[in-house]
């Protein structure tokens, strides 16, 4: 028996979360993953990049000349806290940021179809294996108890 902990969160804490500002809806995803989408004029949301200047503590939109674009958070002029990445080949990391590089969880999807998902330290992924418990196994990088 497999239990998935983010449906039961959903059914069970997440909609009293929810009864509140600053939250004005959530998605859940097929692989467990839940979204919070927060009101733009409240909440934890940061202020868009500037025009000029050094992006710090904001939300901005970046595109290279090699076609690379970054969607995300940003300090001290580099890509910092929940970021996307598009590469021109492709490929694609969805997740957290530290000083310019995959740091923390995350999920990189290359063009043919391999997906890397769970914890990046200084862009090298870094897979957790499950955990023993006495009541069976968990596995981190999905929420799942495998009993």
């Amino acid at each position: 028996m497999v239990l998935n902990l983010t449906q039961l969160a959903l059914t069970s804490i997440l909609p009293h979360l929810l009864a509140s500002p600053p939250y004005e809806t959530f998605a859940a995803s097929s692989d467990g993953f839940v979204f919070l989408l927060l009101s733009s004029t409240g909440g934890w949301g940061l202020p868009p990049c500037p025009e000029k200047g050094v992006w710090t503590d904001c939300f901005g939109t970046y595109k290279s000349d090699d076609g690379t674009k970054y969607i995300g958070e940003w300090k001290d002029d580099q890509s910092h806290g929940q970021g996307t990445e598009t590469y021109a080949n492709g490929d694609k990391y969805v997740g957290q940021w530290m000083e310019g590089k995959y740091h923390g969880q995350g999920i990189k999807t290359y063009a043919d179809g391999t997906i890397e998902k769970g914890k990046w330290e200084n862009n090298e992924y870094v897979r957790i294996p499950y955990k023993n418990f006495n009541r069976g196994w968990f596995d981190p990088i999905d929420c799942l108890w495998i009993l």
